[in-house]
């Protein structure tokens, strides 16, 4: 294998761990969303999304700690302004008018936020910390979109209806 190729190999593996790290955290997220108490999807996800900030930086051989990966989410999250800030008062209020229920709306938008977060951390740590406050976001953007059309394809009932060929069961 040439050296370019190791690289390319190596990047991709790099992007899959970072996928699954991603993914995890917003599995996480929405988790401690589920807690029936008003504020838990404020203080208890926080320490969800340094870690993972912490651990993409280990990914992209960049050290931080935990102080300076709470100040990236800090950065992040005022660029991309309203929509985190607003989102976790939303849940907040859901959890207070919906007890019982409030998680259950809190859960996917916990999700869908920590994979936008993630996602421009990532997008922060490829650009060497260089990242326009457009692209921060587009790309926020475009990983809550793409969070909740998961969600609803996850939703959409299977269909039973699957090709029989000579490998398959009769």
């Amino acid at each position: 294998m040439t050296a370019f190729a190791e690289t390319l190999s190596e990047n991709a593996e790099r992007e899959r761990a970072a996928d699954a790290l991603i993914e995890r955290c917003g599995y996480a997220a929405a988790a401690l969303g589920l807690v029936p108490l008003p504020g838990t999807e404020i203080v208890a996800v926080m320490p969800v999304h340094v870690g993972m900030v912490v651990a993409l930086g280990d990914l992209y051989d960049v050290s931080l700690s935990r102080e300076s990966a709470g100040e990236l989410l800090l950065q992040i999250g005022g660029t991309v302004g309203a929509s985190v800030v607003g989102s976790r008062l939303a849940m907040t209020a859901a959890k207070t008018l919906l007890p019982g229920f409030g998680g259950l709306v809190t859960a996917p938008l916990l999700y869908a936020t920590t994979l936008g977060l993630g996602a421009v951390a990532r997008a922060w740590f490829l650009c060497g910390g260089q990242l326009d406050p457009g692209a921060m976001r587009r790309t926020y953007r475009q990983a809550k979109r793409r969070a909740r059309f998961d969600a609803r394809r996850a939703r959409e009932p299977k269909t039973s209806a699957t090709p029989r060929g000579p490998e398959s069961p009769e």
